[in-house]
């Protein structure tokens, strides 16, 4: 069964999108390789060509995916203040060689300042393209399935491993109905005349708590909802249970898990 599709306007961070393409059929454990893979990348390369590059390979990526490309810009785009309120720290307090003056004492965008500002960038972008990847074309289920397995020789340490991911894949979801939820209730909130545009500190709060109040109430519900049904399918977490459908590593994951492995030792002994 395909799930929900939730469509949001701002927020699509955590949404599944199904649809009949390579990185859809791989099983979530070579997926979430592939994720992890990027970030450590992107967290390691330091030059721009090196960057790009990955950057590239992201957006190979996300065309074969056949997930439509608006989707991913949809979900950098509520990214795009932090992205730039980073690069603007990095370029006005990374000391070096002053490019620009503001007049003001010690205060100034230094080349290096602006060098490292702009690879930052890069590498928040390639890193939240890669997590988006993995969330539209994996379905809940099938991360919780991957993340689980990749994670169970923690259990002989007693960590509740399927509990943990259990609670992180939930939240994930919750994400979008919360959006969602946050859009219907500013709707009827404007119907019934809030200026949410007022300029006024006091009514802005107000109707700031407007929002969050029905919202907070509406999360406790729909949690309390989610664990009596879970309680009425008799679910004591992940001890003994069995999957209908046991996703199973195929030529695909193998080729793929060998070239990152092969990728890796490139990198390694370029360095």
């Amino acid at each position: 069964m395909k799930e929900e599709i939730i469509v949001i306007s701002g927020i699509n961070f955590g949404q599944y999108i199904p649809e009949n393409s390579y990185l859809h059929q791989m099983d979530p454990r070579t997926k979430i390789i592939v994720t992890m893979s990027g970030v450590i990348a992107a967290i390691s390369l330091q030059t721009t060509i090196e960057l790009v590059v990955l950057l590239g390979i992201n957006i190979v990526l996300i065309i074969l995916s056949k997930v439509p490309i608006t989707t991913y810009l949809k979900g950098l785009k509520p990214f795009i203040i932090i992205i730039a309120i980073m690069f603007l720290i990095q370029a006005f307090f990374t000391p070096g060689e002053p490019v620009i003056n503001i007049y003001l004492e010690n205060i100034n965008i230094s080349k290096e300042g602006i060098t490292f500002a702009y690879i930052l960038s890069i590498k928040l972008i390639i890193i939240i393209l890669f997590a988006l990847l993995l969330t539209t074309t994996t379905s809940s289920m099938s991360l919780t399935y991957g993340l689980e397995k990749i994670l169970n020789p923690l259990k002989r340490l007693g960590m509740p491993v399927h509990e943990i991911i259990m609670i992180m894949t939930i939240a994930l979801r919750f994400l979008p109905m919360l959006s969602e939820e946050s859009q219907r209730i500013i709707q009827v909130q404007n119907a019934r005349g809030t200026d949410f545009k007022t300029k006024n500190i006091y009514k802005r709060v107000k109707n700031l708590l407007a929002i969050i109040t029905p919202l907070t109430i509406n999360a406790f519900r729909r949690a309390e909802t989610l664990a009596e049904a879970m309680e009425s399918r008799a679910y004591t977490g992940g001890q003994g249970r069995t999957r209908l459908n046991e996703p199973n590593m195929t030529k695909l994951d193998y080729t793929v898990i060998a070239l990152i492995i092969f990728m890796w030792i490139v990198l390694l002994l370029l360095r």
